[in-house]
């Protein structure tokens, strides 16, 4: 590769559009972008994103009414372009690590056979705890703990405020812990 002494007057055809000097240019800094970034081993897309990206940059600060004017500090310019896009593009990657897409299926090391029999021999006892309770108890702990429904739908299904919702449910956690003593023989 042979090193060309780069000019104000290279640099004002590019800020001007010119065609000659802006494909002189990509082809002359695309191959010394090309061997800086085939070093660090990076996948052909990459690559060419990360000099379309230098490129476009390099050239829009060129083109701007107080953009860059000195040949000599094109090279320095450009180098510096690319390792900034470089490093933007690193860190777009490792700020999300990605999920493997069955990690909520797979159980944990605790919940073997036996864990899962026991949590389903609570939530029938849990049920049947519920059934013993008065209706509307029953209807309220169902609707916030079970079903997990909105506080304010409950309220209208009830015809109550939210401060009496908050009372009833009170009254209903009692009613459980009472249903509850009793079935431990307490």
């Amino acid at each position: 590769m042979v090193f060309e002494p780069l000019t104000n007057e290279y640099v004002l055809k590019l800020a001007a559009s010119d065609e000659e000097a802006t494909s002189h240019f990509m082809r002359y800094f695309g191959s010394l972008i090309l061997l800086k970034l085939r070093s660090r081993a990076l996948s052909s897309t990459v690559i060419e994103e990360v000099r379309q990206e230098t490129f476009m940059r390099v050239l829009f600060a060129v083109r701007k009414v107080d953009g860059i004017r000195d040949g000599s500090k094109l090279g320095a310019f450009v180098n510096t372009t690319c390792n900034h896009v470089l490093s933007e593009h690193y860190r777009k990657d490792s700020r999300y690590t990605p999920l493997d897409p069955g990690h909520t299926e797979l159980p944990s090391e605790a919940d073997g056979v036996e864990q899962q029999l026991i949590q389903r021999d609570e939530q029938r006892r849990v049920r049947d705890l519920l059934a013993r309770l008065p209706e509307r108890d029953r209807a309220i702990l169902n609707a916030l703990f079970l079903e997990e429904r909105d506080k304010d739908a409950v309220c209208e299904e009830f015809g109550v405020g939210r401060d009496y919702l908050r009372v009833l449910l009170h009254r209903a956690k009692n009613s459980f812990r009472t249903v509850l003593r009793k079935s431990a023989g307490q």
